[in-house]
């Protein structure tokens, strides 16, 4: 009974919390995969109470939580990097910003710290509205962070918008809104901690690392691909003077999917996929609750941008929260003698180096998979990363990923859904170019103004389908 539990919990402390709730934690509830954002970054989870039901009206939970996390070295060899953690969400919430602000200042700064949820039917509302006697313009577009406050030391441009007269200044009176993707988004402003804190090697000076988070979803058709995907970009901007050499970005995922304790990994490096599936033919826990019962799922991470370089699945109970462990776990090493992972086994000094743990489809007899190993299901956490290389001072880098969930729909048949899953991800990858926005990473866009386009009727109305190609719908963008 642990999911309704803490489902319930969750639901109490928003409750009772009232507004202050709302900036910390904010649920995207578009579509059948429901997705928690968290204060300071962290997703699925706030306070140790986890939200990600699949179905989104059930009881079930796919993850427990997703940290962000990269590392790096500078030109001396020092380490750096951070992990977005619930236990630090105070460290990241909001934009880099002075160290030294008064009270005030200090004050001044929360706004920009908030979790925002916005509707793409509120923009839409105010694009077809605005300048109408009586209409208001809604709180979420009047207050988006679009500019930041330069004497508390954060930069001037922060969150995404559309900048009518291209003047750089978020004008909502003038007829700018915010720039997000998908029928509803979630974003937040983040940046790194002191690197004096466990995570960062010791150094003095921050690493000065900022993140603009949007997680976001469509609005679907019941079963097609976009209803069961949630997507996430991280965009990375170096505001130090530093080189970071080798920069690594990823995840550090806890999945959950029904009974934690009844669950298998694997990954499938052509499709960019790290994935989770159920052990047994039943997905039953304690004291013979039901979770997803016969019909078993399977739930995966899918970069869709840039490639999945690794994915590792440790089998210890080592700390994650060691800059010293994760650094090497992102790049496919073992941490306690820096060895890298190899084919077979547990992934430890088995056969030819790899950088991806169970890389067989779990129906490969014959192949690297935790059936072939005869693991005992269990709790699975695993990491998931990128290499970006070198990151000079004001680069920026893009990372979209998509949290994908494909349903049970063969009684006791533990592996139909992660072929599905797969099938999933690759026509991801084939649509997410078409999608709307899909190369904009959150940077704000200059467009004539709306109230001033006029249509030709000779000229006709132009559509945008998508995806394109499409396996099963397609959506008409205006």
């Amino acid at each position: 009974m642990l999911p309704r539990v803490q489902t319930i919990l969750f639901l109490f402390c928003c409750s009772c919390l009232g507004t202050s709730a709302q900036a910390q934690f904010e649920i995207l509830d578009v579509n059948n995969i429901g997705f928690g954002v968290g204060y300071g970054g962290t997703l699925c989870n706030h306070d140790d109470v986890y939200y990600s039901p699949a179905p989104i009206e059930g009881t079930n939970h796919i993850i427990w939580e997703m940290a962000p996390l990269w590392s790096a070295y500078d030109d001396s060899g020092q380490v750096y990097g951070d992990i977005l953690y619930i236990n630090n969400a105070e460290d990241h919430a909001g934009p880099h910003a002075d160290t030294a602000l008064n009270l005030a200042q200090e004050l001044a700064l929360q706004r920009y710290k908030m979790v925002r949820k916005i509707e793409r039917s509120e923009i839409e509302a105010f694009t077809s509205h605005f300048g109408e006697p009586g209409y208001t313009i809604p709180q979420i577009i009047r207050d988006w962070p679009g500019n930041g406050d330069t004497t508390l030391g954060t930069t001037f441009q922060l969150a995404p918008y559309v900048d009518h007269n291209a003047n750089g200044i978020y004008e909502p009176d003038s007829g700018d809104y915010p720039l997000i993707k998908g029928d509803q988004a979630i974003f937040q402003l983040l940046h790194d901690r002191p690197t004096g804190s466990q995570a960062t090697g010791g150094d003095p000076n921050f690493s000065m690392l900022e993140y603009r988070q949007m997680v976001y979803g469509y609005e679907a058709l019941p079963g097609s691909l976009l209803d069961n995907a949630v997507f996430i970009d991280m965009q990375i901007i170096n505001r130090s003077d530093r080189t970071y050499h080798d920069f690594v970005f990823g995840y550090l995922t806890f999945f959950e999917l029904g009974f934690f304790g009844n669950n298998y990994m694997g990954s499938d490096s052509s499709v960019n996929l790290q994935y989770c599936y159920k052990g047994d033919t039943t997905d039953t826990g304690y004291g013979d609750w039901i979770y997803y019962g016969d019909l078993l799922p399977a739930t995966g991470l899918q970069f869709v941008n840039v490639p999945m370089d690794v994915s590792m699945n440790p089998m210890s109970e080592l700390s994650e929260s060691s800059l010293q462990r994760f650094q090497f776990y992102q790049r496919a090493y073992w941490p306690f003698d820096t060895t890298h992972m190899t084919d077979g086994g547990s992934g430890y000094g088995t056969g030819s180096l790899t950088n991806y743990s169970y890389h067989d489809h779990p129906d490969d007899t014959d192949g690297w998979n935790e059936f072939t190993e005869s693991n005992p299901p269990g709790q699975r956490r695993a990491y998931s990363s990128t290499f970006f290389g070198d990151l000079h001072p004001g680069d920026t880098v893009c990372h979209t990923a998509a949290v994908l969930f494909a349903p049970g729909t063969l009684p006791n048949n533990r592996t139909a859904a992660v072929t599905d899953l797969i099938n999933m991800a690759s026509a991801l990858q084939a649509q997410y170019p078409y999608l709307p926005d899909a190369g904009n990473c959150m940077q704000t866009r200059q467009e004539a103004p709306y109230w001033q386009t006029e249509v030709n009727p000779a000229d006709g109305i132009t559509f945008l389908p998508y995806p394109n190609p499409a396996s099963d719908v397609v959506y008409l963008h205006t």
